[in-house]
C-alpha cells in the first residue's frame, strides 16, 4: 500500500511541476 501512495505522490508532483514549467515558458514568451 505504501508503494501505491508513493506513486500517487510522484504523479501529483510531476503534474504540478509540468504545469508550473508550462506557465513559466509561456511567461517567457510574452516577455520576448
Amino acid at each position: 500500500m505504501k508503494n501505491l501512495l508513493c506513486y500517487v505522490l510522484l504523479a501529483l508532483t510531476a503534474l504540478v511541476g509540468y504545469r508550473v514549467a508550462s506557465e513559466y515558458l509561456e511567461d517567457n514568451r510574452d516577455f520576448r
